[in-house]
Formats: C-alpha cells, structure tokens, sequence
C-alpha cells in the first residue's frame, strides 16, 4: 500500500511537470533545448531546421532510411554530436513532442 501511494505521488509529480512543458529528465527531443532557471523546452532554431527537414522529406514521400540517409549528406546530427542511423527514436521523439 505504501509503494503504491508513493508510486501515485512520483507519477503526479511527474504528470505535473510535462503539463507545465517542464523537462522531465534525459536528453531532450530534436529542435528542443531546456532553459536552466525554468526547466521549460525552448526551441533550438539550429535543431528546428532539422525538424522542418525532416517534416517536408516525410511529405514529399521519403521513408525514414532514405531521410537519415539525406540528412546525414547535409551533415545533420543528434544532439550528442553523432551522425543519425536506421534507429526511429529521432523520427518517434519529433513527432510525439
């Protein structure tokens, strides 16, 4: 009973956080930086051109190997500095922000 309310508790913390846009913890999504006084995402412009390039290759019917492979030839890369690769995170955490 007492895991299960301070399981509750973390969770509504937790909850609270993300519907103020506060940073919830890891790294943050592509075209997004954390302000350090208010803990709220700010857009990164140099990002956000990745994410509106990844947008309009989707439109333009690009699936998303062929986008990694076009952004990787413009030499976009994550946020810790790597090229992208077949994994889908990138394309998961733009879309669900």
């Amino acid at each position: 009973m007492l895991l299960r309310k301070s399981w509750q508790r973390s969770h509504e913390r937790h909850d609270g956080k993300s519907y103020q846009c506060k940073h919830t913890g890891g790294i943050p999504p592509l075209g997004y930086d954390i302000d350090p006084n208010t803990k709220k995402y700010v857009i990164n412009e140099v990002e956000a051109k990745v994410v509106r390039e990844i947008f309009s290759l989707y439109l333009d019917g690009y699936g998303y190997r062929r986008m990694i492979t076009v952004l990787n030839q413009k030499g976009c890369k994550t946020k810790r500095g790597n090229t992208l690769n077949r994994h889908r995170n990138y394309f998961i955490s733009i879309v669900t922000i």
